[in-house]
């Protein structure tokens, strides 16, 4: 563990991400093969597979009694500000372990262990006591990297990506088949392995392990004799490849991908739903995994839960009441209907089908019509030109979606890429002038830029109500700018958040209104983005809270607060 601690604490030393691969292929490459396939699960920041059906259910109140114990000359008061001063626990307790004279750093195998011994309790205090039975000894290095990897705050800047580069370089084998290995197994550990024997072809499909969600990229129609964005950026916008387009409605749900393992005579069959972010949500969408049960083939399925009633697609609002129950009752259900849409299929009767043409997979998703009740396919359309896409976009509003996604019929399936081959076209829905309260690093490029900002309107009472947070729209170079200038006006830091005085005034966009018990303000903006630096405009102009109620009324036919 001494060596994977000293690596993280390498990887974070560094923003360049060729070095950060060749760190970890050389680290990789050291290991014996018990080691290998641990550390290459532990520098994606999950204690177990993908494919694992574990937590580790260590909460903060758990982690804060094993440290209590650790430090008994600490009161809790005390923990918790030292926690507080340098952003997470496994900061704190490295810091206040040193001068302690303890120096062990067991191998992997037994930190996973001890992984492995934590998923397996359920009472907080037999995993309190054997927190601290393992921790007690650990040196500061080997202490702090530990208890990140039990909080999964790990900020070492690898992505899956690069943990698969890394294996690749480390092993010599192709990148494409480390990747699609993974894919296929849903175990990061295991591929590294079997890159290492050349196994990698051997690897078998598992259901029930998230992949990645084939990402789309923003359409932006042309301006009158300008060069046509998107993926033909370069070209006149007749050159865009119509015939190879179809276009669908982008409605406004919540995007998912299920698992279906039909029910057979060795099996008594499983659905499981899965998010954007790859956590699991069928509890909160029931009768949804019921309909999928009754498919004829296994498969992976990329589609879209909606609130659907009479014939077309509720608001969001709607919807976002089933969000987050893990128990959905009968009158519930019956207040909310649901449709599940598919749009696209990772596997398929066992096989992974992602490397096949669009038009393949759709026909694949046309052969298990008639579909059970509850459960429909996308609807796609042809357009010509730029014009016609504009008649299409029309309709798509008129019937109360977000807009279009323009797909290449001829492209693959890639899993966590944002390409090309998928193009969405929407526009916002409003704007609001809003002012900065608070501001964090970014990540990957931008990991010492304060790039992600937390905003807010003024309430009845002139006061500050934060309403979202938005990461991306300004250029690399007013990133820079507005970073020196939130360290000036920096008024107190937690960790990464540093609260600044509110004095910086943006323009946002925003797709939607929903209620949210997050903010103060009790809404949230949904997918806001930056479009402008409002310099000219003094905070004490931003827009107010009963603005963003009349948005909210208007855009989802919620009444407004009073």
């Amino acid at each position: 563990m001494r060596g994977f601690a000293e690596l993280c604490a390498a990887l974070r030393a560094t923003r360049r991400t060729s070095e950060k691969t060749r760190l970890v292929a050389e680290y990789l490459s050291s290991l014996d093969d018990e080691g290998l396939p641990i550390a290459a699960r532990f520098l994606t920041g999950s204690a177990f597979a993908a494919k694992e059906e574990r937590t580790l259910s260590v909460g903060w109140a758990t982690l804060h009694r094993a440290a209590a114990a650790l430090f008994p000359e600490l009161d809790g008061e005390t923990l918790v500000e030292c926690t507080r001063a340098v952003g997470e626990m496994g900061e704190a307790v490295g810091l206040l372990q040193r001068g302690r004279g303890r120096d062990a750093a067991p191998p992997l195998t037994e930190i996973e262990e001890l992984l492995f011994r934590l998923a397996g309790l359920r009472r907080a205090e037999e995993k309190t006591r054997l927190l601290i039975e393992a921790l007690l000894p650990l040196s500061p290095l080997v202490l702090k990297e530990t208890v990140k990897l039990l909080v999964g705050s790990q900020r070492i800047g690898l992505s899956l990506l690069l943990v698969e580069q890394a294996i690749a370089k480390a092993s010599g084998a192709p990148l494409d088949d480390v990747k699609r290995a993974n894919l296929l197994s849903g175990d990061i550990g295991d591929v590294a392995l079997r890159a290492r024997r050349g196994e990698l072809s051997e690897a078998q499909l598992r259901l029930f392990h998230p992949m990645g969600f084939q990402l789309a990229s923003v359409y932006e129609p042309p301006a009158p004799g300008g060069a046509l964005p998107g993926h033909a950026r370069e070209r006149d916008q007749d050159d865009l490849p119509w015939e190879r387009i179809v276009v669908e409605e982008k409605f406004d749900g919540v995007r998912c991908q299920a698992h279906v393992e039909p029910a057979s005579e060795a099996t008594i069959g499983r659905v499981a739903l899965f998010s954007r972010s790859l956590d699991e949500m069928t509890r909160a969408f029931p009768e949804v995994a019921a309909r999928l049960a009754r498919l004829p083939v296994p498969l992976v399925a990329d589609g879209e839960v909606l609130a659907y009633a009479d014939g077309r697609a509720l608001p969001f609002g709607q919807l976002q009441k089933r969000l987050g129950r893990k128990v959905v009752d009968a009158s519930l259900a019956a207040e909310v209907p649901l449709v599940f849409v598919f749009y696209d299929l990772l596997a398929f009767g066992g096989a992974l089908v992602i490397d096949r043409p669009f038009r393949e997979r759709r026909r694949m998703l046309e052969s298990l019509e008639p579909l059970p009740e509850g459960t429909m396919l996308s609807r796609f359309t042809r357009v010509a030109s730029a014009a016609e896409l504009e008649r299409v976009f029309d309709v798509a509003i008129a019937n109360g979606n977000e807009g279009l996604v323009l797909k290449d019929e001829t492209a693959p399936y890639a899993p966590g890429k944002r390409g090309r081959a998928w193009l969405k076209y929407k526009k916002a829905r409003a704007t609001l002038d809003v002012v900065v309260t608070a501001v964090e690093p970014g990540h990957g490029r931008r990991a010492g830029l304060l790039s992600d900002v937390t905003f807010a309107v003024r309430g009845p009472s002139g006061e500050l109500l934060n309403v979202g947070k938005a990461y991306s729209g300004l250029s690399d170079q007013e990133i820079e700018e507005t970073t020196r200038h939130f360290k000036r006006i920096t008024e107190k830091s937690f960790g990464r958040v540093r609260l600044v005085r509110p004095e910086v005034v943006l323009e946002v966009a925003f797709d939607g209104i929903q209620k949210s018990a997050r903010h103060k303000s009790g809404y949230a903006l949904r997918f806001p983005r930056i479009l402008r630096l409002r310099p000219d405009k003094p905070a004490s102009e931003i827009d107010t809270l009963s603005r963003v109620a009349e948005l909210h009324e208007k855009l989802l036919g919620a009444p407004a607060a009073r």
